[in-house]
């Protein structure tokens, strides 16, 4: 009985792994096509240089999620079912990335209400 629930919790650990790459790769999809929106709005090098910055940011988010799904599909293949300790500090680099982002977009739209 306890052999039939670990293979389930470790059927729920590897599902749980594809979904957290499926939702990463929809937020890489949604900061690429913000950008696009940007870009294709502005005649302003502000909004040129915002939308390029949308870009970096998707496509950082985009490799560090194909990194961490790629970590942890290799535990399963090893057998191993922990979470590798480097997957904390990615959530920390891509959190504080956001935040320089919202930094930005706050700094900008002060500029642009002041005019």
């Amino acid at each position: 009985m306890a052999d039939k629930r670990e293979k389930l919790l470790i059927l729920n650990t590897y599902i749980s792994n594809e979904t957290l790459l499926g939702s990463w790769i929809r937020n890489t999809i949604i900061l690429f096509s913000f950008g696009i929106t940007v870009a294709s709005f502005s005649n302003n090098i502000y909004k040129n240089q915002i939308s390029l910055i949308l870009f970096a940011m998707g496509l950082l988010i985009g490799i560090i999620s194909v990194h961490n799904y790629s970590m942890i599909a290799n535990n399963f293949k090893n057998g191993e079912y922990k979470m590798p300790s480097e997957y904390t500090y990615n959530i920390y680099s891509i959190i504080f990335i956001l935040l320089i982002l919202v930094i930005l977009f706050t700094m900008r739209l002060l500029k642009y209400k002041k005019k």
